[in-house]
């Protein structure tokens, strides 16, 4: 299951960002509220779930919901939101933001992908 640690991790990922700071910038959020989602003290309201959405191209709904998982007072209401996560497809989706950012991360880019490698004329495609 997907988890605002892991969201924000996927975010850094994805757009190469390795500081709590640039996350922050990036996510138009004070740096200070990074961390404190980082060690639970803190949940990301509507807005920063707006945010995470739109850098990880989610639905809003599957944002809020992991949120709401997270920041449940009692077992009965995780156990709720969990249910409902299945419902919105949630877990394909984890799945799937998982290998997005596997993908990412191990391929190459085309300016890697040819490095020591020489041209020849079946690197290209005549129109």
């Amino acid at each position: 299951m997907e988890t605002i640690k892991s969201l924000l991790d996927a975010i850094k990922k994805a757009k190469n960002i390795e500081s709590d700071y640039a996350l922050a910038k990036a996510l138009n959020l004070p740096k200070q509220r990074i961390s404190d989602y980082y060690k639970g003290k803190t949940f990301p309201d509507n807005d920063a779930c707006l945010e995470i959405a739109r850098a990880l191209n989610l639905d809003l709904e599957e944002v809020i919901t992991i949120v709401q998982i997270e920041s449940a007072k009692d077992e009965t209401r995780r156990e709720k939101w969990r249910e409902y996560y299945k419902s919105i497809g949630g877990y394909a989706a984890s799945i799937a933001l998982f290998f997005l950012a596997v993908t990412f991360i191990v391929t190459p880019t085309p300016a890697e992908a040819s490095i020591g490698k020489a041209s020849t004329t079946e690197d290209f495609v005549l129109c």
